[in-house]
């Protein structure tokens, strides 16, 4: 109670309670769409005039008896207390309702297509909804005419489109949307967007970009040479444009064709500076080799090098070696051998002691067998025993 003189006003301490005006104790749901029926408890509902939910005013609500009522979320709603008012007064819910808005998602945000003319290129993406208000997904197509798009990737396709049939209880399940970019003339860079609109929904919008077919990659320079124990392969190149990788391919004789060897995936994708690759290749025995690059896009369309050759010397005489030596983590045994066979490693200590033993698979030419036993050994001299073909090879090992 306040009362008020020109000296000053006073409020009292404690509170008139008018008899009659309606009370609110609770409401539930807390949250939910337009839509939902909200259950009120409280007092004196009898008689009541009207309802709000945060600023919207209820069109729907029943008085189910003077201590509850119900009332459907109205399509103005807002996040905020709720309302009932009586010929005898009004009160706002302590807590607050909240609306949940409708809102639309989609899996992608930009989606980006290769011009090629007269090449129509379709890409899909998928776009799903909740809380909507009223029960539909409009999408709508701006900027390049190339631009078209269809809920079946065989349908008609066309520059709008009305979601409505993947609908329930307010809910776009997870829809598929197909675009197509069908461009009429030469390459160039065209740019687009598919909006995405509902009732009260915020409006989500992907962004369509065309982009011209990159050029190949720009090869300067591919040479083989031969390396201690394979074929060293080597190439440079300029510039590279949505590169994915090369294959190796070689070929024993032109007449019989080449096989794959090998891949390298690409250091850059893509880059207007100068990139080097190395490829190294164990081959067996002598003669001519052919080589080439199959080089192969991002989108799987390919191209090859030129062709190099390079001759491999037979091996005339078996010889091993061990190196580094004295030894470090990185030494390897390098064996020529003339005959492809199984070959058995032993190292023992100068007392006999066996310290590492392996069987190998040694091809004909040049090999390498890494030797793992640096951390293994005590400083001293050691002595690595080779049998290959029924022959002993002896070689002494130091680890300092």
């Amino acid at each position: 109670i306040l009362v008020r003189t020109p000296q000053g006003q006073v409020y009292s301490s404690s509170v008139y309670t008018v008899t009659g005006a309606p009370t609110i104790t609770s409401f539930t749901p807390a949250s939910g769409p337009v839509g939902t029926v909200v259950t009120v408890t409280g007092s004196n509902f009898t008689g009541a005039t009207q309802v709000y939910v945060g600023n919207g005013m209820a069109t729907a609500f029943t008085v189910v008896s003077d201590t509850e009522l119900k009332v459907t979320v109205p399509a103005l709603a807002s996040t905020g207390a709720i309302l009932v008012r009586t010929p005898q007064g009004q009160v706002y819910s302590s807590s607050v309702y909240t609306v949940d808005m409708p809102k639309i998602t989609l899996s992608a945000s930009q989606l980006t297509f290769t011009s090629e003319p007269n090449k129509s290129v379709t890409q899909q993406y998928v776009v799903e909804a909740k809380n909507l208000e009223d029960n539909k997904v409009a999408l709508s197509v701006s900027g390049a005419g190339e631009y078209t798009i269809s809920a079946s990737e065989t349908g008609t396709f066309a520059k709008s489109l009305v979601l409505t049939d993947n609908i329930s209880n307010k809910t776009l399940a997870p829809t598929s949307i197909w675009v197509k970019y069908s461009p009429t003339t030469a390459n160039s860079a065209l740019d687009g967007s598919i909006a995405h609109s509902s009732l009260r929904a915020n409006t989500e919008s992907l962004t369509l970009q065309a982009v011209p077919k990159p050029l190949p990659v720009e090869l300067v320079s591919f040479s083989a040479g031969n390396h201690s124990d394979a074929i060293m392969l080597n190439w440079v190149t300029a510039s590279e444009k949505d590169n994915d990788y090369f294959d190796i391919e070689v070929a024993h004789n032109l007449k019989t064709g080449f096989e794959k060897v090998g891949t390298v995936k690409s250091k850059v994708i893509n880059s207007s500076v100068t990139t080097k690759y190395t490829y190294k290749h164990y081959t067996e025995g002598g003669g001519t080799r052919y080589y080439r690059l199959k080089q192969v896009d991002l989108d799987g369309t390919s191209t090859y090098s030129k062709i190099v050759a390079i001759n491999i010397a037979a091996v005339h005489a078996e010889e091993i070696t061990i190196a580094p030596n004295p030894l470090n983590y990185n030494s390897k045994v390098y064996i020529s051998a003339i005959n492809a066979s199984k070959g058995k490693l032993r190292l023992t200590s100068v007392k006999g002691s066996l310290v590492y033993s392996k069987e190998v698979q040694v091809r004909a030419g040049q090999n390498e067998i890494q030797l793992p036993v640096y951390d293994k050994l005590q400083s001293g001299l050691y002595i690595l025993t080779v049998e290959l073909e029924d022959k002993l090879h002896q070689i002494k090992v130091i680890k300092q």
